[in-house]
């Protein structure tokens, strides 16, 4: 009898017929027992025949039919209910693995009975290059992956501790995902497996990377025809669910209105809208010799050698291009002026920043409840985490100007002392039960302010999800939308110095002229 513990492969499909026949065919030479097997399909309602593609040729493949398209989170929640094995591999349907991918996948597994999840090494479809092998995140709640597109894949062969696994291929206790919640179905797709590694952590397991379980991905195959704007809704809002459900309270009380704010920067370098068509200076600190000596010492630091490159490249674009707003959109060298009706060209992504904090807001009671219910199963401190992190403070963003914000938010905050390594956290002081209270209290406003901006543009939402229609490339919204992100540009660059408290009762006090102003 095979010692080898029980695995239900879950492939999650939907119109991935052209992605189906390689990805089975690989499986279906997998180097496991077949009676510690159990291989599952979960369909989201595809309609390009895959699922009778998929019956006809693999009829040992066990078929979970959903009624309509769940998305990535939903989806696998499904599968993992359905499921059979003691352990779930969840699958990518663009992925082909290697025969003794799923060996190798469960081989840690006997190092700790602590590890719950185990990540794949994931290369190309070529083989040439990394595609997934390490995994990082910062303060804001996103996700990178170091190493992405490099060609030295021995220097990623060395098993380690991951926050996070990657979803396209990773394997994952059943009772300990389903103990945990599994995905968060609210997020649809991106960074559900970012917001499920640091659950696992915070409960007290832990996530490892197997270098040697190798699979090939065809990075994003699924996603390709799904329109940019569509994408970063999701992505901005998953994010900030993710900071707002699992750091402690006082984490939350510096990190959650800061990363609020950092949105709210996006989408106004989005728009570029000149601040004095609004009766506002402009505060913007331009880039300087100091600000590229600190990141280029920060990623070099971190081993970040390819994103050194790519930002290079990104900068030097920037200033041989002016105009290299996301096309079709021509946005001017320095500050857009307002046409002759007094309107601003907005593209979509801007208002995609504006629906993700919207959406939060919406989901504000849920997400809370959720919260209290993951705060209770806390079995680590952030502290004993946040190594994990591995580049809390570093931007996932190549704009200049956006990261010159980043550090603006960083130093008001005071978040540099947060992510230090030591012990020297456990003799600060924590934020009163006023002062937490005060952060959400704000938080919850600024959030609400983002619905109010984005109902004001008269976008149709249904543009933005993925199951809606198509949003234009361009929006011309009431200059109140405008001016609200021009007004949160002001406020960030105009923090003052001094402690939480002092920086909260600013921003309230910017908030309240603000609803003077447009409510009176």
């Amino acid at each position: 009898m095979s010692t080898l513990p029980s695995v239900s492969v879950i492939v999650l499909n939907y119109n991935s017929l052209e992605h189906l026949p390689a990805n089975l065919e690989a499986l279906s030479h997998l180097d496991y027992p077949a009676d510690r097997l159990d291989m599952v399909l979960v369909d989201n309602a595809s309609t390009d025949e895959s699922v009778e593609w998929v019956a006809a040729h693999y009829p040992a493949v066990r078929i979970v039919r959903n009624r309509s398209n769940l998305g990535f989170a939903a989806g696998n929640n499904v599968g993992a209910e359905a499921a059979s094995g003691e352990w779930l591999a969840i699958l990518n349907p663009d992925i082909r693995v290697q025969p003794d991918w799923l060996r190798e996948l469960v081989r840690p597994l006997a190092q700790d009975p602590a590890i719950v999840s185990v990540a794949s090494k994931m290369l190309n479809w070529e083989g040439t290059a990394i595609d997934f092998a390490d995994a990082a995140l910062n303060f804001m709640g996103w996700g990178n992956q170091p190493g992405l597109g490099s060609r030295d894949l021995h220097r990623y062969d060395t098993p380690k501790p991951l926050l996070f696994p990657c979803g396209g291929a990773m394997l994952v206790r059943r009772d300990v995902f389903l103990e945990a919640g599994g995905f968060d179905p609210a997020y649809f797709a991106y960074f559900e497996d970012v917001d499920l590694g640091w659950r696992l952590w915070l409960m007290g397991y832990k996530v490892v990377y197997a270098p040697r379980a190798v699979v090939y991905h065809r990075h994003h195959g699924s996603w390709q025809a799904v329109p940019g704007p569509k994408t970063w809704a999701l992505s901005e809002r998953n994010t900030l669910l993710t900071v707002l459900k699992n750091y402690n309270d006082d984490h939350l009380a510096r990190i959650f209105p800061a990363a609020l704010l950092l949105t709210l920067q996006r989408a106004f370098l989005d728009v570029r809208p000149d601040p004095t068509a609004f009766g506002l200076p402009h505060t913007f600190i331009f880039t300087s010799w100091r600000y590229y000596a600190y990141e280029i010492g920060q990623l070099v630091r971190h081993g970040r050698f390819l994103e050194l490159i790519r930002r290079t490249a990104a900068e030097l674009r920037r200033r041989l291009m002016p105009n290299d707003a996301p096309p079709p959109v021509k946005l001017p060298e320095s500050w857009q002026q307002p046409a002759e009706d007094g309107r601003f060209q907005v593209p979509a992504v801007a208002l995609s920043r504006l629906l993700a904090g919207s959406d939060v807001f919406q989901q504000w009671e849920e997400v809370m409840a959720q919260r209290a219910a993951i705060q209770a199963q806390r079995q680590r401190h952030d502290e004993d985490i946040f190594p994990l992190f591995q580049s809390p403070l570093l931007s996932n963003f190549g704009n200049a100007q956006f990261i010159l914000a980043m550090n603006q938010a960083i130093g008001k905050f005071k978040l540099v002392r947060l992510f230090q390594n030591g012990n020297g956290w456990k003799k600060r002081k924590p934020l009163t039960p006023e002062v937490r209270a005060a952060s959400l209290s704000l938080s919850h406003r600024l959030l609400q302010l983002m619905a109010e901006a984005f109902a004001a543009s008269q976008a149709d939402e249904q543009a933005f999800r993925v199951t809606g229609g198509t949003p234009a490339p361009v929006y011309e919204p009431p200059d109140r939308c405008v001016a609200f992100l021009a007004h949160a540009n002001y406020w960030l660059w105009t923090l003052p110095d001094g402690d939480l408290p002092t920086v909260l009762a600013y921003l309230q006090q910017q908030i309240d002229l603000w609803e003077q102003k447009n409510y009176a």
